[in-house]
Parts: structure tokens; sequence; C-alpha cells
């Protein structure tokens, strides 16, 4: 895989959000009421496709400029819509113990939390006996409570887990492991996004998570700017050049007094989710090696990816 690939050819997953189980539950109801539910079929919490984005070039969110609207690069399922309404996933799991309420946490903004409260609404309406209470709260508060629930044993039941940051709560011992649910289930795992599924898999193969979505990096554009330019929009015929090449016609000084007043380009540096670790890849290289246990920035392939990045910046 070399630089000069087009950017659909190029496009991935920037990293996947799943649902845990804490360890430490503390939920009304017996202690297996509150656990079994979370590996059913009916229960993986798999969101509705967000509004589809309008750009044809994917994996880049692009850096040094600014006009970026149009497209919407959103949260994309982790199943698809026609495997989650498929048989297994309509089938009741048919809980008789007790009565239960269990707490499931996420982080997001009202329409997130509006998509997750009909995914439980239909959990409840298949799983009668068990209510499921969902709370939610801005990214950085969200981490604060969940970290403050752990410390004093009342940490939510069912909570949305960052991929990458799975290893360091899987190595405080306060996440269930899955593994037995999911097998007593006959839970086909291989109906989920195999990279997701082993985000939250640990090296002697627990399953501490069920992906629930995929965020996907794409390239955003503006039409009106892209229309005052004269440029063609953005095609699967794209590469890296063409995108300095654009990037520079969309580059306006207005007044010549040598500041742009309008930027051609733009995107976050310092978050890998946002960029850089899409350009790594798309110049064939990667960050970790393939046991997880080093990594492989150092070699030409990614260290070119993140030398794109600084001269985009720089030349």
């Amino acid at each position: 895989m070399t630089r000069d690939r087009t950017l659909r050819q190029l496009s991935g997953l920037a990293m996947a959000v799943g649902l845990v189980v804490s360890a430490c539950s503390s939920s009304t109801g017996s202690p297996q009421a509150s656990v079994a539910p979370a590996p059913s079929p009916s229960a993986a919490a798999v969101t509705s496709p967000s509004a589809a984005a309008t750009a044809t070039a994917a994996p880049v969110e692009t850096a040094t400029a600014a006009p970026v609207e149009t497209a919407t690069g959103s949260a994309e399922p982790a199943v698809s819509p026609s495997e989650a309404t498929g048989p297994s996933q309509s089938a009741s799991t048919g809980y008789t113990g007790p009565a239960a309420t269990i707490e499931y946490a996420i982080w997001g903004d009202p329409t997130e939390l509006k998509n997750q409260q009909a995914i439980v609404d239909a959990f409840h309406a298949a799983e009668p006996k068990i209510t499921v209470k969902v709370t939610v709260s801005d990214w950085d508060t969200y981490w604060d409570k969940l970290q403050t629930g752990l410390a004093g044993g009342a940490a939510p039941d069912v909570f949305a887990m960052d991929g990458p940051l799975q290893p360091d709560y899987a190595g405080r011992d306060v996440l269930l492991d899955l593994t037995p649910y999911i097998q007593a289930e006959n839970y086909p795992l291989s109906s989920l996004a195999d990279l997701a599924v082993k985000d939250f898999t640990t090296a002697d193969g627990k399953q501490f998570g069920l992906p629930r979505d995929l965020n996907v990096i794409a390239l955003f554009y503006n039409k009106k700017l892209f229309d005052a330019a004269k440029v063609p929009y953005p095609d699967d015929t794209w590469d890296w050049a063409k995108l300095i090449e654009v990037g520079r016609k969309l580059t306006v000084d207005a007044n010549g007094n040598g500041k742009p007043d309008q930027w051609g380009l733009y995107t976050e540096t310092t978050d890998m989710e946002n960029y850089w670790s899409s350009l790594v890849w798309q110049n064939g290289g990667d960050i970790l090696a393939p046991d997880g246990k080093s990594t492989v920035l150092d070699t030409t392939e990614a260290s070119g990816g993140i030398q794109f990045l600084q001269d985009l910046i720089w030349k």
C-alpha cells in the first residue's frame, strides 16, 4: 500500500465504541439478573445508521486549513441493519429471575440518548422483567463519573467503553468477563466487525465488551468554496497529491498581506484518531507490532505518513 492509493481504497475505521459490564455492579435485583442481559442478542446495543455522508472521498479529515462542512462522517453501526433485524437479534433471552433494574451509562448528546433509549425500549419489550436506566454525560464528565463510581463500588452496570481504553480498565479487574455468557447464549461474534470485537478481547481470549458502533474518518468539504474556486468536488481518484493541489487552490489571501484569510485544508493534529493514524495506514505503515507489545512507528512507511502531515503544516 503506497501513498498514491486512492482515498476510497484507503478508507478505514478509527476506533470502536463498545459496551462493557461492571464487575462491581450496584443494580437492583439479583447479581445474575444484572449481567445476563448484556451479551444477549437483543441487549447488544447497535446504533441506528446516522445521516449518510455526502462526501465521496473517504478516509481523511484533512490538515492545515479550515473550510469543511457538507459531508457527515458519523458513527457506523458495528453490525448492519439487515443483520440487526435477523432472527438472532429478535430472540428473547427468556429471563425468568426476579425483576431487576440496571444502569446503562454512555457519553454523547440528546440525539445519541434518543437512539440508545429506543434500543433499550426494544430490549425491555423483549425482557419486561429487566428495566434499563440510561444515563448520558458529555465526554469529560463521563470518565470522571466512571472513575468515581468504580472507586466507590457504585459504577453503572453496563457502560460505553472507548476501544483503546479497554486494556486499562480490564487490567483493573473492574470489568466482567462476558465469555461464559456469550458461550451460553451461543452469541455469534462473527456477525460483528472483527476488528471491533478484537478491541475488547484480551490476549488470553477473554471478552470484556461487545462493539456498539465504529467511528469512521471521512473527508468533509465545503461545496460553496469548491464552487467559488471552480474546483470539482472530491471523488474516488483523489490521492495525497490531489489533496495538496486542491488545498492550495482553496487557500486565499484576500487582502494580500501574506496571511491567508481562507485556509484550504484543516484537521486536528493532537489526536491520532482524527488523522495522523490514517496517514500511517495509508502509507502502508502501522502503529503497533502484531503482538501489541511494541511500536513500529519508526518504520519508513509509518514515519512517512507522519512526515506527510508535518509537510502539510510547514511546507
